[in-house]
């Protein structure tokens, strides 16, 4: 299975930036099919191990490095919502500036289980349909490789643009990014949580394969965008336990986060 590598620009900006960023790429790029009503709700629920691997070889910019997430999209405010939802669990992998990812689809139903203890994903092969063996064994194994612990949820509103003649290449602005305990899994809306930037800033991020249009960078260059390493996991973690996102800290004995 051939899977292509992908890059990611980061941008933390001021909203008015961004703005004009859109209206710069207006004749170029379309709304994301999912972005009918202006945007959408992007929410996931990032596992780490107790000595934090994940959020260290970020912080320490390792070349290559993953994280692992369960991602959601829209509001919960009752376990009976969850029927509506689909779960996405994902390995992201870094390789020096590619990306590259593994995904598979679960039902909403288990996500209360993978907050409060991620075991679902230790079984991951026998939830998923055919079609996603190949990438359940591989999150799996990882899975069952450490003691992953689900640490925190990251919720934010997102807007996003395609390029009609490369659907890949896409550019998103996500506002209102909170971090939250995983034990407030059925209370994940957009006034829950703590605000981890400030309401005036927004990450911009331009996604593609191979390589950026050049009429896409241009614009930036128009723009003044400075690109910068971000990583909402991180700040999300330092916002909620900035006590423990230290080199001596362990969740080994902090299960109760979960």
């Amino acid at each position: 299975m051939e899977i292509k590598p992908r890059f990611e620009f980061k941008y933390i900006v001021k909203s008015h930036i961004a703005e004009k960023f859109l209206e710069n790429l207006k004749g170029n790029m379309i709304a994301d099919p999912h972005s009918d009503k202006g945007g959408y709700h992007v929410n996931s629920i990032y596992l780490d191990t107790p000595d934090l691997y994940c959020y260290y070889s970020k912080i320490d910019g390792e070349k290559l490095r993953y994280k692992f997430r369960v991602r959601w999209y829209g509001e919960i405010l009752e376990e009976s919502s969850l029927d509506k939802n689909t779960l996405f669990v994902e390995i992201k992998n870094r390789n020096n500036d590619e990306i590259f990812k593994n995904r598979v689809k679960l039902p909403g139903k288990h996500l209360i289980s993978i907050a409060e203890n991620g075991y679902p994903l230790k079984n991951l092969c026998e939830l998923v349909k055919d079609k996603e063996l190949y990438q359940a064994n591989i999150i799996q194994n990882i899975a069952n490789s450490n003691n992953w612990l689900p640490m925190c949820v990251t919720s934010y509103y997102r807007r996003a643009y395609l390029w009609p003649y490369d659907m890949d290449v896409r550019v998103t602005i996500d506002n209102n990014l909170r971090a939250q305990s995983v034990r407030n899994i059925l209370q994940v809306c957009k006034e829950n949580g703590f605000q981890v930037l400030p309401p005036d800033l927004c990450v911009l991020e331009i996604k593609f394969n191979w390589a950026m249009p050049l009429w896409l960078l241009e614009t930036c260059v128009e723009t003044g965008l400075e690109m910068r390493r971000y990583s909402k996991y991180a700040s999300c973690m330092e916002k909620l336990y900035p006590e423990h996102t230290i080199r001596s800290a362990t969740f080994e004995s902090h299960l109760a986060i979960s």
